[in-house]
């Protein structure tokens, strides 16, 4: 499938922290500054039993429109579904594609895969066929290039339609910013390039995603470590395990059990080790002592307290989504509460400053300072656009 029928019901289980989170060392306490979007320049797709339809950050419906489905908006442009069929609407709410396909995606780079005749394809944003649909799987574009499937093998489209890579891979992954994506062949795990070269031979019994360093985890037998660009072990495989990097280029390496922080040439920064750690996000190593969570700086210094139930990373606006008694919240890299527990579930803060949250099976809309936008009351919230 290429899109959720659950209207974005992203709502994955975020995890913890105790309320009373003290940061080491500071005698006044620094507080991250949130940059949110107005509510009214914002746009999110919302279920209420049947129905479909689009509303402001505040919840007021942006236009009368109702649909049978509503997806989020991308490039100017959503995909809705009325009479059965798949079309596009515009910021406006005009349907300018007209609904005649089976399943529809969002736009990427200017097309968005379609599926007619239970094959799948790409139209641009006119509506005009770009990739015939041919293809038994397709995902949307990413970085200039589209992963299809076909007969169970995997290759990729350039932007102009043309089979830049052949279909001749078990799996892939998206290719990134640099140009090079991961695959999966006959002989294992590996990655190439635009072209189709491969700068990492098919080796590996795994190999994950290049981090921004450039650097990818991969596992032969028991044993990991990192691969560059060029195919070099740049961290030697020798680990019990390994965490990829982040994009603070620090990673975590286990070795006789303990977790170590390592930078970008292996080297271990940290001295103490960790019965358990995680990479650095926001300049924060999640980290636990004693059954419990907290945060390292880049010296290994704990700058907030494990006293955490459990904690997740720290997202790039620098909150993260905790729980207490059951509830959940969020916190910021200096242990300050952001948002109360009083919610069933709360999704991770997006680029506009906002989080979706779940009071008695209903779904509303918060900011990064716990005020209540959208109130509880729809049965589904898809993600959020800037109008």
């Amino acid at each position: 499938m290429i899109m959720s029928r659950r209207a974005g019901k992203y709502l994955g289980v975020f995890l913890a922290v105790s309320l009373l989170i003290v940061g080491c060392g500071a005698q006044k306490k620094k507080k991250v500054s949130l940059d949110m979007a107005s509510p009214e320049k914002v746009i999110v797709p919302v279920q209420c039993g049947e129905e479909f339809f689009y509303v402001d950050g505040n919840g007021k419906p942006v236009f009368s429109q109702v649909f049978e489905y509503a997806g989020s908006f991308s490039e100017g442009m959503a995909p809705v579904k009325k009479k059965g069929k798949f079309g596009y609407i515009d910021i406006r709410g005009n349907m300018v594609i007209k609904p005649e396909y089976e399943d529809a995606g969002n736009m990427s780079e200017g097309y968005a895969v379609v599926r007619k005749a239970g094959k799948y394809g790409y139209i641009d944003k006119n509506g005009e066929d770009a990739v015939a649909a041919r293809y038994d799987g397709a995902k949307k574009y990413a970085n200039g290039m589209a992963r299809v499937e076909k007969n169970g093998k995997v290759g990729f489209l350039d932007a102009s339609g043309k089979e830049a890579v052949p279909l001749s891979y078990r799996s892939a992954t998206d290719f990134n910013h640099e140009g090079y994506a991961t695959v999966e062949g006959k002989k294992g795990y590996g990655a190439i390039d635009r072209s189709g070269r491969e700068v990492v031979a098919c080796q590996y019994d795994y190999m994950g995603e290049f981090a921004p360093n450039g650097l990818a985890k991969v596992q032969k037998g028991d044993c990991y470590g990192f691969v560059d660009t060029q195919g070099k072990e740049a961290v030697p495989v020798q680990y019990e395990n390994v965490r990829d990097f982040g994009k603070d280029g620090i990673a975590v390496v286990q070795e006789h059990t303990k977790w170590k922080f390592i930078d970008s040439d292996g080297e271990i920064i940290m001295k103490k080790a960790r019965k358990n750690a995680w990479s650095f996000s926001g300049g924060r190593g999640r980290i636990t002592l004693g059954g419990k969570y907290g945060f390292v700086d880049r010296e290994g210094d704990l700058v907030i307290d494990a006293k955490l139930a459990n904690a997740e990373d720290f997202d790039e606006n620098g909150l993260t989504v905790f729980r207490e008694k059951g509830k959940y919240g969020a916190m910021d890299l200096y242990g300050n509460v952001m948002v109360e527990p009083i919610y069933d579930r709360l999704s991770r803060f997006n680029e506009q400053g906002y989080a979706v949250a779940k009071v008695k099976g209903k779904y509303g809309l918060i900011n990064g300072d716990g005020g209540t936008m959208a109130p509880p009351e729809f049965d589904a919230v898809g993600k959020m656009a800037e109008r």
